[in-house]
């Protein structure tokens, strides 16, 4: 007769499943979602109708916020 798992033995099966059924895909998924933004947003300032500084301006501006709201920036 085989003994029954360890309740050790079966958490550590369940956070086995748990990360190949529902965290791997998940993270594949950010992964893939953060490239297509990345690509989106590059081609939106390539094609975009302002001009170079003017763009340039922008995007500096909307880092600087970023950076502020992350607590990474100037006061």
């Amino acid at each position: 007769m085989s003994q029954a798992p360890t309740p050790q033995e079966r958490i550590g099966a369940f956070l086995t499943a748990v990360d190949e059924e529902l965290l791997r895909p998940l993270r594949r998924y950010i992964k893939g979602f953060r490239r297509g933004l990345v690509v989106g947003i590059g081609l939106g300032l390539l094609l975009t109708p302002i001009a170079g500084r003017d763009a340039r301006v922008r995007i500096r501006r909307l880092g600087q916020s970023l950076c502020r709201l992350r607590g990474h920036g100037r006061a």
